[in-house]
């Protein structure tokens, strides 16, 4: 296979993966940084063979990836942001609305609190754990992003 052709269907393949990603897992690669976990992605890819069900192959890799404690968050507004850390996908663990009562007020607008954790592995072997959280605003309640489990 040719360099031109490995071109494009690693483009393909990451196109069709950030909108499986967004439509079924509540997902991003927004903040892959140097596309490293894409990378991955594709090497295993090729290493699987490159699979004619590009779909049915990346469904049960995002499933592995994109972990929740519980249930998926439940997004507002345009595109969902999925934290990575060390190029890695975050753990999902919960979202707080934050509401229009007194000390509400004091943070701003009501929004919705997205929590997200990561084990990072120090070079001396312990562990800690990182966290990340996305705010939105509940003006963008209109913008709903609800993942869709169809085929």
């Amino acid at each position: 296979m040719s360099d031109k052709d490995d071109d494009f269907n690693e483009c393909f393949l990451k196109g069709t993966i950030a909108v499986l990603a967004e439509d079924e897992f509540g997902a991003s690669f927004s903040d892959d940084n140097n596309n490293a976990f894409f990378e991955a992605f594709f090497e295993e890819y090729v290493k699987d063979g490159r699979p004619k069900k590009i779909k049915t192959w990346a469904r049960k890799r995002l499933a592995d990836v994109f972990k929740c404690v519980t249930n998926r968050p439940d997004w507002y507004g345009d595109d969902p942001e999925w934290p990575f850390v060390d190029g890695k996908p975050c753990i999902f663990i919960s979202q707080l609305e934050v509401e229009n009562t007194e000390n509400g007020r004091l943070l701003g607008t009501e929004r919705t609190l997205y929590l997200f954790a990561a084990k990072v592995i120090d070079p001396d072997g312990s562990w800690t754990l990182t966290y990340r959280v996305i705010s939105r605003s509940h003006e963008l309640r209109g913008l709903k992003i609800t993942p869709n489990n169809s085929d």
